[in-house]
């Protein structure tokens, strides 16, 4: 297993609880402390364009907290079954972006399901009164 690096701070707990879990896991890993590599920490900021804590780079694929991964087991499931992807890089971010469209087209979907059905039941409420 190729080496995992892990953006954290000293005083996250969140940052402490993936590290232990990862220890526990014997995975080998790397800290970098987002504020002694401000550069490097700003670098990722702007490639993935979130300054989340703590976010896990393996196979020079980025894993963030809340995007990729819900608990330090989570991530344990996500790094152990990581394989990089076989396709070129273009089909690949052609694919997730389609995917991307798809996905906000549903949550506005959704949202206006449930904005039409407040509207409906405000529309009710005002006739009764």
């Amino acid at each position: 297993m190729e080496k995992i690096i892990i953006y954290a701070k000293e005083t996250c707990p969140y940052c402490r609880e993936i590290k232990d879990k990862l220890q526990q896991n014997n995975m080998d890993f790397k800290v970098r402390l987002v504020d002694q590599l401000e550069e490097e920490w700003y670098h990722v900021v702007a490639l993935t364009g979130m300054a989340v804590l703590p976010t896990v780079c393996y196979m020079d694929n980025f894993f963030m907290a809340g995007r990729d991964f819900n608990s330090p087991d989570h991530l344990i499931n996500v790094l152990t079954n990581f394989q990089k992807p076989k396709f070129k890089e273009t089909k690949l971010i052609n694919e997730r972006l389609k995917t991307l469209n798809y996905n906000i087209s549903l949550a506005f979907t959704k949202l206006d399901n449930l904005l039409t059905k407040i509207e409906k039941n405000t529309n009710e409420y005002k006739s009764t009164s």
